[in-house]
């Protein structure tokens, strides 16, 4: 797509800026885990020092602190929530009721009785973002709401919730996204390594949703004037 700005004039706003999510709505892309070049850390290198720290962590201990892990910055990177994202992406999701704030574990041995512990906000809001991730299951975002994931079901047919379109939709902006980084020079191997699901299964939809399409992984941005991310006001 053309890095011109005239060619973003119908997702740009009054003054012509084109905000990070809209550039990468347009691209079908996840932008928590995209590694623009003004990020001071890459998402990857934050979900790693994340990763590699919760396997530190006893599987006894039910929700943790990034800002104690080795290597991890509290704001890793420019943009709103984006720590939600990418610990959401992990499966994680903030405690609101602790200070300081504390993470739930995904690696946590009784995660339903996670159901104690609930993420606070608009439940609908909360399942098109989990959906929207492309790493979580129902079973996943059931704890997080205080239900079981038969209740979870249940409800979602009750609401006429497409899950399955979601998180299929989900799954493709997470293929799109990785092999776009990619191409801006992080492996996809090392962002499947990573995520809460099998390596195999991630990269089988790198190649299914990204490769095996007409999908040609956009430039980085960072550097143009109509571009939001990292510009200074």
């Amino acid at each position: 797509m053309s890095t011109e700005a005239s060619d973003w004039a119908h997702v740009a706003n009054a003054n012509g800026d084109v905000s990070i999510q809209a550039w990468c709505d347009e691209h079908r892309l996840l932008p928590h885990l995209l590694p623009f070049e003004y990020r001071k850390t890459t998402p990857i290198e934050f979900l790693e020092a994340v990763v590699d720290g919760l396997d530190d962590i006893p599987k006894t201990a039910a929700t943790f602190r990034p800002t104690k892990i080795d290597g991890v910055e509290h704001a890793p990177a420019a943009g709103a929530n984006i720590m939600t994202d990418m610990l959401g992406t992990l499966g994680s999701w903030r405690v609101e009721e602790t200070t300081p704030t504390r993470w739930t574990n995904p690696q946590y041995v009784h995660l339903d009785s996670l159901q104690t512990m609930p993420e606070k906000g608009d439940r609908m809001e909360i399942i098109e973002r989990c959906a929207a991730y492309g790493t979580l299951t129902v079973g996943d975002v059931a704890p997080r709401l205080g239900i079981t994931k038969g209740s979870l079901r249940r409800w979602l047919t009750r609401k006429n919730v497409p899950w399955s379109h979601l998180r299929h939709e989900g799954i493709v902006r997470l293929a799109r996204t990785l092999r776009t980084a990619s191409e801006w020079g992080y492996s996809e191997r090392r962002h499947a390594r990573v995520l809460p699901r099998a390596e195999g299964t991630v990269r089988s939809w790198i190649q299914n949703h990204a490769r095996d399409t007409d999908f040609e992984p956009p430039a980085d941005p960072s550097g143009e004037q109509w571009f939001m991310g990292g510009q200074i006001r």
